[in-house]
């Protein structure tokens, strides 16, 4: 078992840059930076520690090239019948991307590699995404059996479209770059040579405009979906139970 402090090692949050930037990364490149339920409860800790502060734009990303291929299912399974257990991961899960999606800054998901499951969902809960072109895409709920609830739904299918979230989940379907583009899952790509460069010069002419028009325009456009609904918790957490 994982001491406290090993675990926060996984997420590492940059000290606030002069220029109002600051990065938080997820660190767990020999499990794909799988994200163990108390790593999803340090991303809403460090994002929650940034406010109120001078940060204007949080880029997440992940180590060695992945972004994270989300959930721990090595942790998932260890559920059995313990519906405690599954009650704090999907709880862990949705409160992060809760954060993430309210959070008082511009949020960018720069993306190298996988970013599948929990990883998609922390990419869309995001205000930005960019991508270089190793990355791809899947939210295999359906393949694997597990629920989410309708303000994650919501918010994904803000980003790519009803008809493109439900193929993506219907299907099961992994996606290249190309494809993610075309739905509207990416907002650039390049090379992967040229994604952190081109991510940190996006991020400094965010931060260089209005952050009072950009943060007006975010609540507005996030109205009413910036908390997760808790009649729907009871079907996921069942869902979690099944795979234990």
């Amino acid at each position: 078992m994982k001491t406290q402090s090993e675990l926060r090692s996984h997420i590492q949050l940059s000290d606030p840059q002069n220029n109002g930037i600051a990065r938080l990364r997820i660190k767990r490149p020999d499990l794909r930076n799988a994200l163990h339920s108390e790593m999803w409860q340090e991303i809403q800790s460090k994002i929650e520690s940034l406010y109120p502060s001078d940060v204007r734009v949080l880029v997440i990303e992940g180590e060695q090239g992945v972004f994270t291929a989300g959930a721990d299912l090595n942790e998932i399974k260890t559920i059995g019948h313990d519906r405690n257990l599954a009650t704090k991961i999907w709880t862990s899960i949705y409160a992060a991307l809760d954060a993430v999606y309210a959070s008082p800054f511009v949020t960018i998901a720069s993306i190298s590699g996988p970013c599948l499951g929990g990883g998609l969902l922390l990419a869309t809960a995001c205000d930005l995404r960019f991508a270089d072109d190793t990355a791809r895409f899947s939210l295999p709920v359906a393949v694997k059996g597990i629920g989410l609830d309708s303000a994650i739904l919501s918010r994904v299918a803000e980003v790519i479209g009803v008809a493109a979230l439900k193929h993506l989940i219907y299907c099961g379907d992994t996606i290249d770059h190309h494809k993610a583009s075309s739905i509207g899952l990416l907002n650039e790509c390049w090379a992967a040579s040229e994604l952190e460069t081109m991510t940190m010069q996006k991020a400094l002419a965010i931060a260089s405009n209005n952050i009072d028009v950009i943060l007006a325009t975010k609540r507005a456009l996030h109205q009413d979906r910036c908390q997760s609904k808790n009649e729907d918790q009871s079907q996921i957490i069942e869902s979690y139970l099944r795979l234990g």
